[in-house]
């Protein structure tokens, strides 16, 4: 079983597990500027909010603060991803 652990500068907290729940794009369907395909899907993980601006708006209306965590689901390039396989029984 695939585990995946968010990188620095994505949607979601750095270093924290998110689950993968579908694919959007396989792997060789799009490609960046450098020609290569990491493929998407859409992972479901936690999210630090941030000051209240940008999308973040959403979350202080609803009455949320910065710094709270909150769990989201996004779609993402799966390179976004530290990715450690597992035991089959994990």
């Amino acid at each position: 079983m695939k585990r995946y652990f968010a990188k620095p500068d994505t949607w979601f907290k750095e270093g924290t597990e998110a689950f993968y729940e579908e694919e959007i794009y396989p792997v060789g369907t799009l490609f960046d500027e450098d020609g290569i395909s990491h493929g998407s899907a859409i992972y479901r993980g936690t999210y630090v909010i941030g000051p209240n601006e940008g999308c973040d708006t959403y979350w202080h209306s609803k009455g949320y603060k910065e710094g709270d965590e909150v769990e989201i689901r996004e779609h993402c390039c799966n390179s976004e991803f530290i990715v450690v396989e597992g035991k089959e029984n994990d």
